[in-house]
C-alpha cells in the first residue's frame, strides 16, 4: 500500500510502505525522512497496526457488536438473542521425548532421572475466539440439542468476519459456549 508524505516543494510524494523508516527522493530531488510504517498508517487514518481477524472479532464483542444486523442466523426472523460460540483455533502442545530418549530412559537409570529434570513444557499458545450468533430462541434451542459441528461451521461461515477466521484456521472447532 503505498502512502503520502509532503515535500518541501509542496507536492504529496507516494511512497510504499516498505520504505517506512527510510529515506526518500522526491521528483525535484529533495530527500524525504520517512516516517515509521504506525506513523504512516496514523496519517492515512488508519489504526497505527494491523489487527488479526480474531483481534477484530474480540473488540467487535468487547464493543457488544454483533455481525450482520438483527436476524436469526439460521432462520433468518429478526431476533435480539445472540448464542454464545465458541472458535478453538490454536491449542498449545507438547514435545513428547522420542522412541529412542524412552528406550534409553528404561535402559538407563541415570537418564531416566536426567529427563525428569526437565519437564516437558508446553509450545504454541491457546487462541479461543467468542463467536456470538444473533439467532433466534427457537434455533439456538435445536441447535443446543443436537449440537452437529459440521451444522454450527456452516452458519459461521456464512458470516463473513467468521468466515475469515475460519480460512485462516481450518482446523478450528466450534462448539457451544453452555
Amino acid at each position: 500500500m503505498d502512502f503520502k508524505i509532503r515535500c518541501g516543494c509542496g507536492r504529496n510524494v507516494p511512497v510504499p510502505s516498505s520504505a517506512a523508516g527510510s529515506q526518500f527522493r522526491c521528483t525535484c530531488g529533495q530527500i524525504l525522512s520517512v516516517p515509521k510504517l504506525s506513523e504512516l498508517r496514523i496519517q492515512a487514518g488508519k489504526a497505527p497496526f494491523e489487527r488479526t481477524t480474531a483481534e477484530r472479532i474480540g473488540q467487535m464483542v468487547a464493543d457488544n457488536a454483533l455481525p450482520d444486523g438483527n436476524q436469526c442466523a439460521s432462520c433468518g426472523t429478526v431476533t435480539g438473542e445472540a448464542l454464545k460460540v465458541l472458535l478453538v483455533c490454536e491449542r498449545p502442545w507438547q514435545r513428547h521425548a522420542g522412541i529412542w530418549a524412552k528406550i534409553a530412559s528404561h535402559a538407563f537409570v541415570f537418564w531416566e532421572w536426567l529427563l525428569s529434570r526437565h519437564p516437558e513444557e508446553p509450545l504454541g499458545r491457546e487462541l479461543v475466539v467468542p463467536v456470538p450468533l444473533r439467532m433466534c430462541a427457537a434455533c439456538a434451542t435445536d441447535l443446543k440439542r443436537r449440537q452437529p459441528q459440521h451444522e454450527i461451521r456452516r452458519i459461521l461461515e456464512d458470516v463473513p468476519v467468521y468466515d475469515e477466521l475460519l480460512r485462516q484456521y481450518p482446523g478450528a472447532v466450534a462448539m457451544l459456549d453452555v
